[in-house]
């Protein structure tokens, strides 16, 4: 049976892979995929390497990377393939690889109902999503919902839809790639932190009360880009934004105000634009790391932080918390209901219920390296013995299967 991936990278890992690595993207498409696959991030290279055990064909597409997408229409000189848009180029690569099942990794309901149309090989297509969940009509177009949250999983079948729970897991790979002996951060962050953000609200004051508690905490972010260009572009956008509300408030014509472009586009804002950075995080703020050198940055940290976004109240479930174990890091993470069956709390892991709590707690570590050293190896056992891709994979492999026989079975008895 064959399953094709197609997937998605974030913008900031896109730009940070190739920004540091220029000469790749004139390279064959090959040469681009198993890069990224050796930079571990978020599953890249796992799917097709694991799944075959199982029985499965698998391939992967990372559908909105620009140039790994036209590497592959570069090598394929028929006239079919055309780059219109990425879009078409992924129609392209799952049309071609004529899939059985179809793990759609994007939120576009149009080229999912494309592929449908254009590829009728696809019986099942699988989706995934965490405990945020971005508005789409997708969801119901999905044979099956896969979610690390069960918050998640609860809401989508409370709608009649299919999802289970698959939990986050950690990338064994990385540990050839890692200095064993190096732990040279006392403790780290590694996230987004966006501003009075809806998801991040209650880790912006979490993150906020340790640095006013003085605790050596480096916080690695896309935020850390935000410099002073960012802050005057910001202050402009807020004065014009007060100007727009002003003149309305005067009684100029919405037509008129509707007639600049950009006075549009502020009145379109809910409220005055916030600055993407919090200025007490900056002192703290270091460039946002992903794939190896976030498992490094982690790996070196004698302590990781983890606080789950506003969207996972009940259930622990992010990826942090496997990244954190994984690399022998130990982690200091929110408690949650259901963590002590993930880890052991005050053995392979430590965590807080405030950020009173989470701030002495920190301390205690800190100043005590031996006990600190133990809970991170502990964790460390506890992950690679129940929480790695290989034993996921197998879970997905079991899930799939029986989703799509019973399927099948319902198509035939109608």
């Amino acid at each position: 049976m064959k399953i094709t991936f197609l997937k998605a990278a974030y913008p900031d890992y896109i730009r940070a892979f190739y920004g540091q690595r220029p000469e790749l993207a004139s390279q064959p498409y090959r040469a681009q995929k198993e890069a990224l696959s050796l930079d571990a991030f978020n599953y890249c290279g796992s799917w097709e390497s694991l799944l075959p055990r199982h029985g499965w064909e698998a391939e992967e597409f990372q559908y909105n990377i620009p140039p790994l997408q036209q590497a592959w229409l570069r090598e394929r000189k028929s006239s079919n393939h055309r780059f219109n848009s990425l879009e078409s180029v992924a129609l392209a690569q799952v049309r071609e690889s004529r899939p059985d099942v179809l793990y759609f990794g994007s939120h576009d309901s149009h080229l999912l109902a494309a592929i449908r149309d254009e590829v009728p090989t696809i019986r099942f297509v699988v989706g995934p999503v965490g405990s945020a969940v971005p508005p789409s009509d997708v969801w119901a177009k999905l044979d099956l919902i896969l979610s690390c949250a069960p918050e998640t999983v609860a809401r989508f079948r409370a709608e009649g839809l299919d999802a289970e729970l698959f939990s986050h897991s950690f990338d064994t790979r990385v540990t050839n790639h890692l200095d064993p002996a190096k732990q040279n951060i006392d403790c780290s962050f590694v996230g987004q932190v966006c501003q009075g953000a809806e998801y991040h609200g209650d880790r912006e004051g979490l993150l906020e009360h340790l640095v006013r508690c003085s605790v050596d905490l480096q916080i690695f972010s896309p935020s850390f880009r935000f410099g002073a260009y960012s802050e005057t572009q910001l202050g402009l956008k807020r004065a014009l934004y007060y100007v727009a509300r002003g003149a309305r408030g005067a009684g100029i014509p919405e037509g008129v105000l509707e007639s600049t472009p950009l006075i549009k586009k502020v009145l379109r804002y809910p409220c005055a634009p916030k600055s993407a950075a919090n200025t007490i995080l900056k002192p703290n703020l270091r460039p946002a790391v992903f794939g190896l050198k976030m498992h490094d940055v982690v790996h070196s940290s004698r302590v990781s932080l983890n606080m789950h976004a506003n969207s996972s109240p009940t259930h622990a479930s992010n990826m942090r918390i496997f990244e954190a174990t994984g690399n022998a890091s130990c982690l200091l993470t929110d408690w949650k209901p259901n963590i002590s069956e993930l880890f052991t709390p005050d053995f392979e892991i430590v965590t807080y219920r405030n950020a009173e709590e989470c701030c002495e707690k920190l301390r205690y570590l800190l100043d005590h390296p031996a006990y600190c050293d133990e809970i991170a190896h502990a964790g460390q056992r506890r992950c690679l013995s129940d929480h790695t891709h290989e034993i996921r994979i197998e879970l997905f492999d079991q899930i799939v299967r029986s989703k799509l026989s019973s399927k099948l079975c319902a198509t035939v008895s109608r």
